[in-house]
């Protein structure tokens, strides 16, 4: 019997760690996939194990000895595991290999299949999957897992005082009953009676939208199959449950010329700073960068006259690598924040919520105020708004995209910049008709009636 560690790389710079194990007397070849992710220059085929870049840091050569040894520790599981799985009833095959290996790997969760209620397994997710997750990912399903312990304490206070949350019986109508709870959240918090529902809430809940409500809903589906195919449940509640789509309105950015009002403003009349803010929001519209990016750019991240990143978001499902050339005004920005010291580009330190503040107090001051029409996210109704009143962070990252896309129509060129996939819905929304087109479109119609 040969127990062997492999990859098989693709097209991503990362790869799984698989065992393969080939019995030849029985004619036997089974795998496993591992979990773990390495990436692929970086592994030894040879003597099976992930090695350390020629100038890698301290950390980095501890984790690649760390992670060898773990490959290590599960190639003497598998050995155990087949011997297991040969001395009992079940067929030989991957499915019970891998159960064999799950046994080996986590015999707790065995022993007493029982005593893992629905906060320990959710735990165990998340700690398994904040390698792989981007950091903003990793906390959403901190909050799903708060939520749900929060309505939990809900029907205790209002229907059942004994329920307990299980992942045996979470079934459609729970989903249902959890989104409607979620979404009602401002409204419920302000009822004494759920005053100890909410007790450990800070902050004032806002108005909530079915959106945020589905994407909740979204992220808690990826836990339920990873549950059940770690065979912590056999129950779906999603099997009967459909997730509506998110319902938006048709994206809005400002124009050139609007980005270019905001940048030229004289803001030194402004006691709060405004400068900063400014300059970095149309830095960001000049590279069209999400803004938990945005926040991490470094100086080494400027690579021949380009800005150069890996996008958090899908960082650790399909890693790209993001190259936006600078312009003259992006280097100009740069180069007024430059500080010897200083190893990122801006001097980042406040939240996005506070900077998405400070835009709408700049665009307010340099009297950015053309109405535009917005979905409101709570009643699904058309409104009415001045931009100084809707702006944020990702207004950036829309007027890149937008204003690009009308001047070259090219899809792929501007996903290679912003990093949307290919079939991205969000990216088609940028390919809204402008008032120009239309209006030179109208104008053929008159051109045809005078020659008539």
């Amino acid at each position: 019997m040969t127990i062997r560690a492999i990859i098989i790389p693709g097209k991503n710079e990362f790869a799984n760690v698989l065992l393969r194990l080939r019995e030849s007397k029985g004619n036997i070849n089974l795998s496993f996939n591992t979990g773990i992710k390495v990436k692929t220059n970086l592994w030894n085929s040879k003597k099976e194990e992930v090695k350390a870049g020629p100038h890698a840091l301290p950390f980095e050569r501890y984790e690649a000895r760390d992670l060898t040894d773990r490959i290590a520790e599960l190639k003497v599981f598998a050995r155990r595991s087949f011997e297991n799985l040969l001395n009992s009833t079940d067929i030989i095959n991957a499915k019970n290999f891998r159960k064999y290996m799950l046994i080996e790997m986590y015999p707790e969760r065995y022993k007493n299949k029982s005593a893992f209620d629905f906060v320990e397994v959710y735990n165990k997710y998340i700690e398994l999957k904040s390698v792989e997750l981007s950091p903003k990912r990793v906390l959403l399903h901190k909050n799903i897992r708060d939520e749900f312990l929060r309505y939990e304490r809900y029907i205790r206070a209002v229907k059942n005082s004994a329920y307990t949350l299980n992942l045996s019986t979470i079934d459609s109508e729970t989903l249902q009953d959890f989104g409607m709870f979620y979404y009602n959240g401002a409204e419920l918090q302000k009822d004494p009676y759920l005053k100890d529902v909410f007790s450990n809430v800070s902050r004032t809940i806002g108005a909530r939208s079915m959106n945020t409500v589905n994407k909740l809903l979204r992220a808690f589906r990826s836990f339920i199959n990873w549950a059940i195919v770690n065979e912590y449940t056999n129950n779906n509640p999603f099997a009967k449950y459909k997730i509506p789509k998110e319902i938006y309105g048709t994206p809005f950015y400002i124009t050139i010329e609007e980005r270019n009002q905001l940048y030229n403003c004289d803001y030194s009349d402004s006691t709060e700073n405004l400068e900063l803010y400014k300059d970095i929001f149309v830095f960001q519209c000049l590279i069209g960068c999400r803004v938990g990016d945005l926040f991490k750019l470094k100086k080494g991240n400027i690579i021949n006259g380009a800005i150069e990143y890996i996008q958090e978001k899908t960082k650790g499902e399909d890693p790209k690598t993001i190259r936006v050339p600078l312009t003259k005004t992006a280097k100009e920005i740069i180069n007024k924040y430059s500080d010897g010291e200083r190893d990122l580009l801006f001097p980042v330190q406040f939240t996005e919520q506070h900077y998405n503040r400070k835009i709408k107090e700049c665009f307010k001051y340099a009297k950015l105020d053309r109405v535009v029409t917005v979905l409101n996210p709570k009643t699904r109704i058309a409104e009415q708004k001045p931009l100084y009143e809707v702006a944020s962070s990702h207004l950036a990252r829309r007027t890149f995209g937008g204003n690009l896309y009308n001047k070259i129509h090219d899809p792929n060129i501007i996903s290679s910049m912003t990093g949307h996939s290919e079939h991205s819905r969000a990216f088609s929304r940028y390919r809204t008709i402008t008032d120009e087109t239309k209006q030179s479109a109208i104008e053929l119609l008159e051109d045809e009636e005078e020659s008539v």
